[in-house]
């Protein structure tokens, strides 16, 4: 009687735990094919700015006043994707708030227009595009006066240097005791190199010994060059070759 009734509580242990593997096996099935659904459930058109290996970088949405965003094509595979195509993208209506966004979850993209009408801003091609390690500073003068830069950028979208911001400060003991703006006397660009000549806008205009950096911003600080430089008691001057980041 005890072995049976053993034997009997097994065979139904056993079941039941058959019916709840079988229940999650369900569970888990379902939630995979509404995962596939989901990722049909929105769309949003998009220019196509840059494609990785296994990304695209896009605008999004296709209008001038859609932003930058990351599109995996890691599940879809590349299709043709190109700069300058409108693309519908399927995913699940989920936008990470990575920098830049990413859009989560992508069902299937499709290739609605080869060329797209809307025009991707200088700005975005320049973040996709555009490497500060083409960027390079010639010292053309350094006086205790002024100083003459020539900036040569090769980057197929050079950045902007109009409307930038340059400036002295002046340390000691490695704090920054002193702020000095500068006059833009010249600023001319041949081919793909800008040259621009500063003096210093202080009342004696010359610049007493100690320890400086001078800062130059391009326009919205795209690139940022800095200089080091000290003049001594006999207004020698000496400086480290330009920092660009």
């Amino acid at each position: 009687m005890g072995k049976k009734f053993f034997a009997i509580v097994l065979i139904g242990v056993i079941i039941f735990l058959i019916a709840v593997i079988a229940f999650n096996v369900t569970i888990y099935i379902s939630m995979i094919d509404n995962m596939k659904y989901d990722n049909m459930s929105a769309t949003m058109t998009a220019v196509v700015v840059k494609v990785d290996e296994t990304d695209l970088w896009v605008i999004a949405p296709a209008s001038n006043s859609g932003t930058l965003k990351r599109a995996s094509i890691y599940n879809t595979g590349n299709i043709g994707f190109k700069k300058g195509q409108e693309i519908l993208i399927y995913y699940g209506g989920f936008i990470t708030s990575m920098s830049p966004p990413s859009i989560s979850n992508i069902g299937k993209i499709e290739i609605t227009k080869e060329e797209s009408d809307v025009e991707i801003p200088i700005n975005i091609l320049r973040y996709c595009y555009s490497s500060k390690d083409n960027v390079s500073v010639t010292i053309n003068e350094f006086t205790n006066e002024k100083i003459s830069i020539s900036i040569t950028d090769t980057n197929e979208y050079p950045y902007d240097y109009s409307n930038d911001y340059i400036s002295i400060d002046k340390y000691e003991n490695g704090l920054q005791i002193e702020k000095i703006k500068l006059n833009e006397i010249s600023s001319n660009t041949k081919e793909n190199t800008t040259t621009k000549e500063y003096e210093w806008k202080i009342t004696n205009a010359m610049l007493e010994s100690g320890k400086y950096k001078l800062r130059f911003n391009s326009k919205n600080s795209e690139v940022e060059i800095e200089i080091d430089f000290t003049i001594d008691e006999n207004r020698n001057i000496s400086f480290s070759e330009p920092k660009i980041s």
